[in-house]
């Protein structure tokens, strides 16, 4: 979340596309992410289970907006790789975890 708000804002583009929609998921996630955490220490899992299934398509909006108009190569393969890929482990992980469960 931080790594992308803070290339959009060092390169004017905060407001092109929907470079904000996706700066918002993130906080978003995170927020629900750390909420979702703490139910699960009781027992609830719904939220976490809501999180992981939003975010196969959360990616998928992330992927489809115009990042190589102001990303370089080297940016978008860390975005695509390095933090996009971080969140498709978490929600294939969490999903099969609990599926299994």
């Amino acid at each position: 979340m931080a790594w992308f708000g803070t290339l959009a804002i060092s390169r004017n583009v905060v407001d092109f596309g929907r470079n904000n929609q996706i700066y918002d998921k993130f906080k978003q996630r995170a927020r629900d992410f750390r909420r979702g955490a703490e139910l699960a220490k009781l027992g609830d899992h719904t939220l976490i289970w809501k999180i992981a299934s939003y975010i196969s398509s959360d990616v998928r909006g992330m992927m489809e907006q115009p990042l190589h108009s102001w990303m370089n190569q080297v940016e978008f393969r860390e975005f695509e790789s390095v933090r996009i890929g971080r969140q498709q482990n978490y929600a294939t992980k969490s999903l099969s975890r609990f599926i299994t469960d």
